[in-house]
């Protein structure tokens, strides 16, 4: 069967006849394609589901065509290895297949679990998230090209998070509550700012400017970023920090934390149970640039 190459970031030239040029798309650091014809995607395996090779999707199709055959780890995504990666569609309905598998190659038995049509626009870069076999994918724009603060004094001293809840209360059930999520203000601990609007599940803000505390002159490097995850309800107020069950069955406060690097761009990506103390939920990140 024939193999559909993926196209990556700073990785790759694609060479597009003359005839079609005049549709390029084309942006620094980022992978080329004809606007009017194609289109770009990211999968994301965020089935709440143990963390162990059962569970992992082994192999991808797109319009019964291979275009990725290594392991997607449960509550990761792919093309992985590098930020920027992408695989092409052509614009319109595409069918989209996974595989679990079994063994080793070359005698890996293959186990198709997800076979749905989805629906994407030339030109646009999209995440696609699988949260049940049986269900179809929710897709979200990437919101591609990608756009800097336009306060030049935070650009050299800022991080961007774009959030997602992919949170399930329990298996086969997801969350009904509304999340906020927030971060601890570098410049005054005692405060937590918001990250975006309140999102119910399948939700995403989008890239949201979080300033990081630096020292004088410093336009590069990290800063520890503290994070909660506030519950909102119907009329939109906040009533308390999203708790979850840990590993002892005992209900905690959900909080996360992590280096914020000046200038990237980092999906985080809420998902695994918050009532279940094996596949628990929790923050998952996913570079961007």
């Amino acid at each position: 069967m024939k193999i559909l190459k993926y196209y990556f970031n700073l990785a790759v030239t694609v060479l597009i006849a003359a005839s079609c040029q005049k549709h390029d798309m084309e942006f620094a650091g980022q992978i080329l394609f004809d606007t009017q014809t194609q289109s770009a995607f990211i999968i994301h395996h965020f089935v709440p589901l143990i963390d162990n090779d059962t569970n992992y999707i082994r192999m991808v199709e797109l319009n019964d065509e291979i275009i990725y055959r290594s392991d997607i780890v449960t509550f990761n995504g792919a093309p992985s290895g590098a930020a920027g990666r992408f695989f092409l569609a052509p614009k319109g309905k595409s069918n989209l297949k996974l595989y679990l598998g079994r063994g080793s190659a070359p005698d890996i038995q293959y186990e198709l679990v997800f076979n749905k049509d989805i629906y994407l626009e030339a030109g646009q870069y999209y995440n696609v998230f699988i949260h049940d076999f049986d269900a179809d994918p929710v897709i979200v724009n990437n919101n591609y090209p990608y756009v800097n603060n336009p306060d030049p004094l935070l650009q050299d001293s800022c991080t961007y998070v774009k959030f997602y809840n992919f949170m399930y209360d329990t298996i086969g059930q997801p969350t009904k509550l509304k999340l906020q999520y927030k971060y601890r203000n570098p410049f005054n601990t005692a405060e937590w700012l918001p990250v975006g609007a309140p999102l119910a599940f399948g939700e995403s803000t989008g890239w949201e400017t979080l300033k990081l505390q630096r020292l004088a002159g410093l336009n590069s490097g990290s800063r520890t970023v503290y994070y909660l995850i506030y519950v909102v309800d119907e009329e939109g107020n906040e009533i308390g920090i999203m708790k979850r069950m840990d590993s002892s069955g005992n209900y905690v406060d959900y909080s996360f934390s992590v280096a914020g690097y000046i200038g990237r761009r980092v999906h985080h990506i809420l998902g695994g149970c918050r009532n279940d103390k094996t596949v628990r939920a929790s923050i998952r990140l996913f570079y961007a640039q």
